[in-house]
């Protein structure tokens, strides 16, 4: 069998069960073990990261813009919450304002970080029981 990780996370978990010899292929984000850098990169960042970190900024900044009127045009309703707590905030916006689903998208935080420290996902699956959670794939450049 032959492996081509184009996550990061999922590189480092099939090295830590022991099937990184059946790596061929990687994202450019995987970077975990060193030696992975060595496989041939198949996926390349949507911007360009070399740049300085206000330029990086901007893009995501864009990319969050057209993902939000991309949301309005299918007819949904955007509202952008504050708060110290991702999670809290997001439950207690749904409480109060009767919300069904939740549709979330998937952490790029590595595996092993969100099993440590915990994550927003994971904090909404074991304290918003009441509600329909989804995590959405990602797809096409979110994917790189």
């Amino acid at each position: 069998m032959r492996i081509v990780s184009l996550l990061a996370s999922a590189t480092e978990i099939v090295c830590a069960l022991g099937a990184g010899g059946m790596l061929v292929g990687r994202s450019h984000e995987c970077d975990n073990p060193e030696w992975v850098r060595a496989l041939p990169a198949c996926s390349e960042p949507a911007f360009d990261v070399t740049v300085p970190s206000g330029a990086i900024d901007a893009e995501v900044q864009r990319h969050v813009t057209a993902n939000i009127e991309k949301a309005k045009e299918l007819g949904a309703e955007v509202v952008r919450l504050k708060g110290d707590d991702p999670a809290r905030t997001l439950l207690d916006f749904a409480r109060t304002h009767a919300v069904e689903r939740i549709i979330v998208g998937r952490s790029r935080e590595p595996w092993w970080r969100q099993m440590l420290f915990g994550s927003v996902l994971m904090r909404l699956l074991r304290e918003g029981a009441e509600f329909d959670l989804h995590v959405a794939a990602a797809t096409g450049e979110e994917r790189a």
